[in-house]
């Protein structure tokens, strides 16, 4: 009798174990999936605060960099640690800092390897200081390092500068990094570039290097349309994402007051999330007449929607 009770609540022990086990799984998947929750919001919210604030930078509203500050991260531009070097590039972009622009020149030629030169183009395009071109577009031309022609030709394109025009059209002409050159002189938008690109796309045979030519094309086409304002609205439409992400950035800068709804529609309807995120830093960089259209935005099944809306009307919350 006695081996019998045993055994009874041995089982009954076993069961309420399971179930502990099950309560603590269950436990364990509810943290973990609150942790991810809490963690895609975080992302979203720092990537709209980032692109808000570079926005800032590149307008009337630029904050300047406290020079003891600039002095630290220009010293951590020539450390031997590459990730010191790669943050002090990227924080010295992130306040478009053009007091910082000569050193990170000297760090892009730096001879001793290629640690982190790339980092230096990227942020010099970032940073957008003309007195820079020179030495992209001798960066540009690198017979070595590839990583290194590649940023600094993207750079020039950020740039828009008309004297990488030849340099860059010599280089497609060449058949040279083709993608890349081609993404910059669609940024340029200057119409000399169209024959060149015609005759390059009619050589590739690689469906990649024809798909960049032909965006450049059609970005160099809206570029020299007489309304610009709505020819990068109607661009918003293309069927090209990237092309979309491109118009989107220029109508930021712009902050003509009738690109807003058109902006608004793009944070609800697009399936990107970059382009929802960088909609709705614009919406909240612009400012003035966007709070309905954000609070229109947050009635939406779409998490990164939603996000993106209630943080860009947080910052807009901050302004006013």
């Amino acid at each position: 009798m006695k081996n019998s009770n045993k055994w009874l609540l041995s089982i009954k022990e076993r069961k309420f174990r399971g179930i502990r086990i099950c309560l603590s799984a269950i436990v364990i998947v509810g943290v973990f999936l609150s942790y991810e929750f809490l963690t895609a919001r975080s992302r979203v919210e720092s990537e709209i605060k980032d692109i808000y604030f570079s926005l800032k930078q590149a307008s009337a509203e630029k904050q300047d960099l406290d020079s003891t500050k600039r002095e630290e991260l220009i010293r951590k531009l020539i450390s031997k640690e590459p990730s010191y070097r790669w943050e002090a590039a990227s924080e010295l972009a992130r306040w478009k800092d053009q007091k910082s622009v000569n050193a990170i020149i000297d760090a892009m030629r730096d001879t001793k390897g290629t640690i982190r030169t790339c980092v230096m183009a990227e942020s010099l395009g970032r940073i957008g200081d003309r007195k820079a071109i020179p030495a992209l577009i001798q960066a540009m031309n690198q017979p070595v390092n590839q990583d290194l022609r590649i940023c600094a030709t993207q750079a020039i394109g950020e740039m828009r500068d008309k004297r990488a025009l030849s340099p860059l059209i010599e280089k497609i002409r060449h058949s040279e990094d083709e993608f890349f050159t081609a993404e910059a002189l669609g940024k340029l938008g200057d119409k000399k570039a169209l024959p060149i690109l015609d005759e390059a796309a009619k050589k590739s045979k690689d469906p990649l290097i024809q798909a960049a030519i032909h965006r450049a094309i059609v970005m160099i086409q809206i570029q020299n349309e007489k309304d610009l304002v709505s020819a990068f609205i109607e661009a918003l439409n293309n069927e090209d994402d990237q092309i979309r992400f491109w118009a989107l950035k220029n109508l930021a800068l712009k902050r003509d007051s009738k690109a807003i709804e058109p902006i608004a529609n793009t944070l609800q309807t697009s399936n990107s999330k970059d382009i929802k995120i960088y909609a709705a830093a614009t919406l909240a960089y612009y400012g003035k007449g966007t709070r309905p259209f954000l609070e229109k935005a947050k009635l939406t099944d779409d998490k990164i929607t939603l996000w993106a809306a209630e943080y860009a009307i947080k910052l807009l919350n901050k302004k006013s």
